[in-house]
């Protein structure tokens, strides 16, 4: 309540197994992990949410709450709207534990691009008028499916990556990763590793 202008506050993240007895990382300790305000929550999240476990500020919430039109994308596109043009903290102590596992749903992100594609979509009807906020969503658009072309290399998921290419030109555009990614698409594992790995973590 001291800050009218706070929307969104998160902390940091033990990433752990599915055992849950080794943590594997701990999230919100990077450079990009910190953000200040909606922009940059847009930008350097990519898909992600801010921690596994924000408060948000119910005032700055969207009146229709979690988009339907994009279930697996909807609280991606909560978080959006709810920090927008407010600001975002966080509490730089680790609060928090996440579980990896099979299930869990960024196992399976190529089935899901569309909805991204879509609040992404979404984001540049409804916030036309805020051009800054479209750049910074289609930065964080542009993360994910460089992440996704990554994903898909090394599980050598072919079709996978034939389909990010196609939508990062779509709705990206043809630049220099574009080329990069179409260069790389029918590479063996080893090649891409040495080759374009580091160049694609550079975004994601």
């Amino acid at each position: 309540e001291s800050d009218p202008e706070l929307a969104i506050t998160y902390c940091r993240c033990n990433v752990v197994n599915e055992s849950m007895d080794t943590t594997l990382y701990v999230s919100g300790t990077k450079a990009k992990d910190i953000i200040h305000n909606g922009y940059e929550l847009a930008a350097n999240f990519g898909v992600d949410i801010p921690g596994p476990s924000p408060v948000v500020k119910k005032s700055f919430t969207p009146k229709n709450g979690f988009r339907a039109f994009a279930s697996t994308a909807s609280d991606w596109l909560f978080f959006l709207e709810t920090a927008h043009t407010k600001r975002c903290q966080i509490i730089p102590e680790t609060l928090a534990a996440y579980r990896q596992h099979a299930g869990n749903i960024g196992k399976k992100r190529f089935l899901y691009i569309k909805d991204y594609i879509e609040s992404f979509k979404f984001i540049t009807r409804e916030y036309a008028d805020d051009q800054k906020f479209i750049l910074s969503a289609k930065k964080g658009l542009r993360r994910y499916l460089l992440g996704t072309f990554y994903a898909a290399s090394i599980e050598g998921n072919l079709s996978a990556k034939e389909n990010t290419l196609k939508e990062y030109k779509e709705n990206i555009g043809v630049d220099v990763m574009y080329f990069q990614m179409k260069l790389a698409k029918k590479l063996p594992l080893a090649t891409f590793m040495k080759i374009l790995k580091p160049i694609i973590k550079r975004f994601v």
